[in-house]
């Protein structure tokens, strides 16, 4: 059993008396919040008692005056106020300790966790009780902060208009995107078959001397296997051997997501219409997640190149195209610069790319990427000669905005550097969305899927 001392119980009496006083007796900005432990709040607001990130001013009873206390209870407060700010002092070098350790921490499983899972992190590092409310606050997102569209985006019921080749463009939810539909393919429309495969996780791994037989992949549904990677490969329907196909390549491959079922429904759909050619995808899953998405080189399509697309062909018997003009890849949040890291550094490229709630903000950090992947928008895209790439973004309202930097920020500077070089883009703002909303993948997956492939032409 714990032992709780007189001065626990002191701290704990002071915190409750605080919490119950409000921020009349704490200062505002007494003590700056560790490096990613929280953001600022708007205009100054003060930070509730108990607050991770920030440290307690000084407690005196001329701080209570708008109380009117009575002289007996100031006679009572006041001894309680010199033992707490006793003990505060005491705890405020382990409290910065702990506030450190915490944000370090945060920002590796940060690193670790899949798309799906990184927007719930803030939840975890935020108790109930709030932020700047006498919780826990320290190590979550920011508050809302409204960020607006771009100026030009034209209002869409459902998607962009297919004949636009370049614009911004927003839309909303008829109800809530939750209510979105999958994309179901229709009855009598031919349907391809998916392979599962494994690879090894590393262009080191494949050149070591002795390697796990097939590298069995751990886990039902693919993902991070011990010392293998889970990947997919798509077959249309249809497909003569021998054929060389142009192919689509999806980041955080996994057998439920909803990018990689709502693809594979699209295909199958738009492939039968004949408004896309026919094609392959390729699902990969990360292994180190971060460190490969949101390294701003060529690093890891390179190894998709050399390890997985051979493994895939093999896999599927058929035959993938080398024509960077029939190569696409699509991502969501760091899967996004991974695809654009694909179309930007590797050879052949990956020409036609689809972005989800682009990461385009500074999760890895280098020498030659000191911002990371927003050195894109801010160096890259502007000052090199325009790119035969044909790219399809979107952002939600709602989406990140953390100790990396803001999505919704971010992803404007990004579309509108595409938009003053010249390139084929077109960019959707989702009102209402969060970051990866499943919805709107649901509901945008067709357009977004043919839009990027209108202009191939077989050859």
């Amino acid at each position: 059993m714990k032992t709780f001392t007189h001065k626990h119980l002191l701290v704990a009496t002071g915190i409750s008396l605080v919490a119950l006083l409000g921020s009349t007796v704490y200062a505002a900005d007494a003590v700056p919040a560790a490096p990613g432990a929280g953001a600022a709040r708007a205009g100054g607001a003060p930070r509730g008692a108990g607050s991770v990130g920030g440290a307690a001013a000084p407690l005196n009873i001329e701080n209570l005056t708008t109380l009117k206390l009575t002289d007996i209870q100031v006679a009572q407060i006041s001894p309680l106020l010199d033992a707490i700010n006793q003990a505060q002092q005491g705890l405020a070098p382990l409290q910065a300790a702990a506030t450190q350790a915490r944000a370090d921490a945060q920002t590796k499983i940060n690193a670790i966790l899949t798309e799906v899972q990184r927007p719930l992190l803030a939840q975890v590092f935020t108790p109930a009780g709030g932020r700047g409310a006498g919780g826990q606050g320290g190590g979550g997102a920011a508050p809302p902060v409204r960020i607006e569209p771009l100026a030009d985006a034209v209002e869409v019921e459902l998607t962009p208009p297919l004949d636009k080749e370049q614009g911004n463009f927003k839309h909303k939810p008829k109800t809530t995107w939750r209510d979105v539909k999958d994309i179901v393919v229709p009855d009598g429309i031919p349907r391809g078959k998916v392979i599962a495969f494994s690879a090894p996780p590393t262009l080191a791994a494949a050149a070591a001397p002795v390697a796990t037989p097939g590298y069995a992949v751990a886990g039902g549904r693919g993902g991070r296997g011990g010392g293998s990677r889970a990947c997919w490969v798509y077959i249309p329907a249809g497909y003569k051997e021998g054929d060389v196909l142009p192919f689509m390549v999806d980041h955080d491959g996994r057998a439920d997501a909803v990018v990689q079922v709502q693809l594979i429904a699209a295909m199958d759909i738009l492939i039968a219409a004949k408004k896309i050619p026919m094609m392959a995808g390729v699902f990969i899953a990360p292994v180190s997640r971060s460190p490969e998405y949101d390294t701003v080189s060529g690093v890891y399509a390179d190894y998709i190149e050399k390890i997985v697309l051979p493994l895939a062909e093999t896999t599927g018997s058929l035959k993938l195209s080398q024509d960077p003009d029939a190569r696409g890849a699509i991502g969501q949040s760091s899967g996004s610069p991974a695809a654009f890291g694909m179309a930007w550094f590797h050879t052949p490229a990956f020409n036609r790319i689809i972005s989800y709630s682009g990461s385009w903000t500074q999760l890895q950090k280098s020498a030659t990427a000191p911002k990371g992947a927003q050195e894109y928008q801010e160096s890259l895209i502007p000052n090199t000669a325009k790119k035969p790439i044909r790219i399809w973004i979107q952002v939600g309202s709602d989406d990140l905005n953390n100790q990396f930097g803001d999505w919704r920020i971010q992803n404007n500077a990004f579309a509108n550097a595409l938009k003053a070089k010249g390139y084929a883009y077109q960019y959707l703002w989702s009102e209402g969305a969060g970051h990866v909303e499943g919805g709107v993948e649901r509901q945008t997956m067709l357009e977004a899927v043919e839009w990027v492939w209108k202009t191939y032409k077989t050859k």
